[in-house]
């Protein structure tokens, strides 16, 4: 009978599996995490709390996120991140779903726990306009800003009176008076006119609408008399 010898890469190969099997036993003795996101729908600028729950020995936490590209962060049990980073790391933009998991090493040893079942956060960011006025008078301007996720290569901005149509495509930002709103919104003062506003990326994806924000656009003041004089005589001319 002719016995087997591996050869180095052979050996090598059976050390390795040995070893992932007995890291794999040494896991399973340990209690599995769960894992708990709050909240689990955010936008880019906001955070999610991430909270592996372990047994009270352990010495440091690993959370792993699945997206286009996998991350895994060594950290506490409590970690709080914002949606700019987790569509960063995970190589996504908004709209973006990331799969967590988490697993700890406990203290005084060097193996780790299996990972918690996934949690999934969703990143959704609609655009949110802000005006620099909501009161305004006919000849007055206000100022329009739509607020885009910071993540996306947004190319242009459409500001959409309520009912009627699109201002001019635009940066995110524009500047429009009172007349030019009336005009937009076929009315006369005094008027409320609702605006809203969504996003192109290279044209090729639009956004969904942002909030509704309504200016108002006022009548203008009623003139102001004023007189040289409250008291005068019959001769007294006006110049």
């Amino acid at each position: 009978m002719t016995l087997f010898i591996p050869d180095m890469a052979g050996r090598l190969f059976l050390l390795i599996l040995l070893f992932d099997t007995f890291q794999y036993i040494k896991a399973k003795d340990l209690p599995r995490p769960s894992l708990t996101v709050i909240p689990a729908v955010i936008k880019e600028r906001d955070s999610v709390q991430l909270n592996c729950q372990t047994p009270s020995s352990v010495s440091e936490c690993y959370f792993k996120m699945e997206g286009q590209v996998e991350f895994t962060l060594p950290s506490p049990c409590q970690q709080t991140l914002t949606g700019t980073l987790l569509v960063r790391w995970t190589g996504q933009s908004s709209p973006a779903e990331v799969k967590i998991q988490c697993q700890y090493s406990a203290t005084g040893s060097q193996f780790r726990s299996m990972f918690s079942e996934p949690s999934t956060v969703t990143i959704q960011d609609l655009p949110q306009l802000t005006v620099s006025s909501t009161v305004i008078r006919e000849t007055e301007s206000v100022q329009l800003s739509c607020e885009t996720p910071p993540s996306l290569p947004v190319s242009h901005c459409y500001f959409y009176i309520e009912g009627r149509k699109n201002l001019p495509d635009s940066l995110c930002t524009q500047t429009i008076t009172g007349t030019q709103l009336l005009k937009r919104a076929d009315q006369t003062f005094p008027v409320v006119v609702k605006v809203k506003c969504y996003y192109a990326v290279w044209k090729s994806h639009t956004s969904p609408f942002s909030n509704s924000v309504s200016v108002t656009v006022q009548d203008p003041p009623p003139p102001r008399l004023t007189v040289s004089s409250t008291v005068i005589s019959e001769r007294t001319q006006f110049s």
